[in-house]
């Protein structure tokens, strides 16, 4: 391998480097390394992060968005014999530059950037895509067919706009949009016995827990089945459909098709929810084993399933020398006592001609624990404690617990707490593994109550008298509202029981999106907590506020720039070492890296230059 170095004017400090004789198919990491000063080898992962900016068959330009550094466009040409390699950093001439290494060892490993500089790999690619052509065997493909990038991967399309493939899916569309059926589709021709699909509920035979089957069979006119019922697989269905919806129905039917017996679980929940949307309209149908081990038209009977809306009322009230737990649940107008109520299918509970899908785990489990006592379950005052903070403090998030024994505080108490004062919102963040948790919380004098659970406010005054602290409904449904405004990603997740939000990094640190979103949050007085030590970033939560003073004499003037993210101030001698690299990062005290917007970047390069 034979390398020369150029040096152009093209760029400031350009950083020029070409490889004579390049072949893209032999070349390795090592060879790379070799380019290195000091042979050195790349992050072994930093490849995966590049992205093409422009990308076309032999030369292109990358960028590395989730770089903790600034991280130039370096750019890429392929010629016969060599490849060029360019970048506008400041490393030393004679060597790859690490930003030219790590954009060229994606080109090697990367099928998604190999195609656009390798030709052998490009014209196996293209000779698959052409084979629905008709010209597979042509030696030249780059003449017939294009490679561009969309989407983060490589796509393929006909150079001319009448190319068209010639396949059974692709003559049957012409077909029908060129010969019409004369005659059309006559509904009263149609067999008054439709094969239909039904959904089964039915228990094992031996564990009895519950399985879901999809089952095919005639109907009358009348719309009952008919023998027989034949049993399906819900997997050959997503094969015939790229409905999302639908997608997700039969993966969750194939879920509960498992022999085996598995502990419940939110996945669990969230399959049979999906199921019970019941996107394509099936027919529910509940097994009688009674009548028949078999599935049969005579062994099943239709049935409604809705998932359960309302909320149980727990509630925990003293008599005595004890506390008493008591739990009732009001469906369609009626209520019923927790203990009272039918388990059936392990996640259902039987009310009438109804099966109501419990859609917490731990409604069902109180439902269960309840049903073991055949009255109201007490608890002696000298453990009442420890029971509350063991169990009734962890359901406190999800279920609402009414503590009716418990003095709501008076308006002294609330004073004297410090309950009256304003309340503060809190945004925590955290890293979530590739996501970013956000818990929204409300602080009511000295306890935070994160606002997306039904934790009740309890605690006890100088006496030692408890009293309760009724929360803010109105203050917290306006901050949820002001969240939910900000990403649609946010206002989906409202439908689950978490008390948090997420959003994935990529989404979080888009600086468009958080730099706006902060100073909103910052305008409605929302104190942000966390945001630095999200992995990976090293961004500063503010905006830029620049503020140039100019004083002048009758023969001088002399001009003060101070450069603020937040409370950090911006060195001169870092803000202009960002704009001699046309970074729009400034390195700050704290180590992180304040955002220059690109209009001030243009501003700031006249004023140094004219300098």
């Amino acid at each position: 391998m034979n390398t020369t170095v150029h040096h152009e004017g093209t760029a400031p400090r350009s950083h020029n480097f070409v490889i004579d004789h390049f072949d893209v198919e032999n070349f390795t990491e090592h060879d790379v390394a070799k380019c290195r000063q000091g042979h050195i080898y790349e992050d072994s992962r930093a490849y995966q992060s590049i992205v093409p900016t422009h990308i076309e068959v032999g030369e292109g330009a990358f960028i590395n968005p989730n770089s903790a550094l600034a991280f130039p466009e370096v750019m890429l040409r392929q010629t016969e014999s060599q490849l060029e390699l360019s970048c506008t950093c400041e490393q030393e001439s004679g060597y790859m530059c690490e930003h030219e290494a790590q954009v060229l060892t994606a080109v090697l490993k990367r099928d998604d950037l190999n195609i656009f500089f390798n030709r052998n790999a490009r014209h196996e690619k293209l000779k698959k895509f052409a084979k629905d052509y008709g010209l597979d065997h042509e030696s030249d493909l780059d003449h017939f067919f294009k490679v561009s990038y969309g989407r983060e991967k490589p796509l393929i399309s006909p150079r001319w706009p009448g190319l068209i493939p010639i396949t059974k899916e692709s003559l049957g569309a012409i077909r029908d949009l060129i010969i019409k059926d004369p005659a059309g589709t006559d509904a009263s021709n149609a067999s008054l016995e439709e094969l239909s699909v039904v959904v089964v509920f039915k228990k094992h035979k031996y564990y009895k827990h519950l399985l879901v089957e999809l089952y095919k069979g005639q109907t009358t006119k009348e719309g009952k089945l008919k023998n027989p019922l034949n049993l399906v697989n819900p997997l050959d269905f997503i094969w015939k459909t790229e409905d999302p919806h639908h997608i997700k129905f039969f993966t969750a039917v194939q879920k509960f098709q498992n022999p085996v017996h598995t502990p419940q679980s939110e996945s669990d929940l969230n399959a049979l929810a999906a199921i019970i949307r019941n996107p394509l309209g099936y027919t529910f149908y509940e097994h009688n084993s009674d009548v028949s081990e078999n599935v049969t038209a005579n062994s099943v009977q239709p049935v409604q399933i809705e998932v359960l809306t309302e909320e149980l009322d727990l509630v925990v009230n003293r008599k005595d020398a004890f506390y008493e737990l008591t739990g009732s649940m009001a469906i369609k107008g009626t209520t019923y006592a927790l203990r009272d109520l039918t388990i059936k299918f392990t996640y259902f509970i039987a009310v009438g001609d109804t099966l109501y899908l419990v859609h917490k785990l731990q409604i069902l489990g109180l439902i269960a624990f309840l049903k073991t006592k055949p009255e109201h379950v007490l608890i002696h005052a000298s453990q009442y404690r420890l029971f509350q903070s063991q169990l009734l403090a962890l359901l406190e998030d999800q279920i609402h617990i009414d503590y009716q024994y418990m003095e709501p505080a008076s308006p002294q108490q609330l004073e004297a707490e410090g309950f009256n004062k304003e309340r503060e919102q809190i945004i925590y963040l955290s890293d979530f593994g590739s996501h970013v948790m956000l818990i929204p919380v409300l602080r009511y004098g000295e306890v935070e109550v994160p606002i997306r659970t039904r934790r009740q406010i309890y605690t006890v005054d100088h006496k030692g008298r408890e009293f309760s602290v009724k929360r803010d409904d109105a203050a917290e449904i306006k901050f949820i509202a002001l969240l939910i405004r900000q990403h649609p990603y946010f206002e989906e997740q409202l439908e689950n029981d978490l008390h948090y939000f997420s959003l994935h990094k990529k989404y979080f640190l888009d600086e468009d999106w958080f730099l706006n979103t902060f100073e909103e949050w910052r305008q409605h007085q929302i104190t942000i907590l966390g945001f630095n030590e999200i992995q990976g970033n090293k961004l500063n939560p503010h905006k830029v506020s620049i503020d140039i003073k100019v004083s002048s004499g009758i023969n001088w003037f002399n001009t003060q720039v101070q450069v603020r993210f937040g409370k950090k101030k911006a060195s001169l001698k870092y803000l202009y070492k960002a704009i001699r690299n046309k970074s729009k990062y400034i390195t700050l005290d704290d180590g992180t890296l304040g955002i220059l917007p690109e209009h001030w970047i243009r501003k700031f390069e006249q004023y140094f230059y004219a300098g």
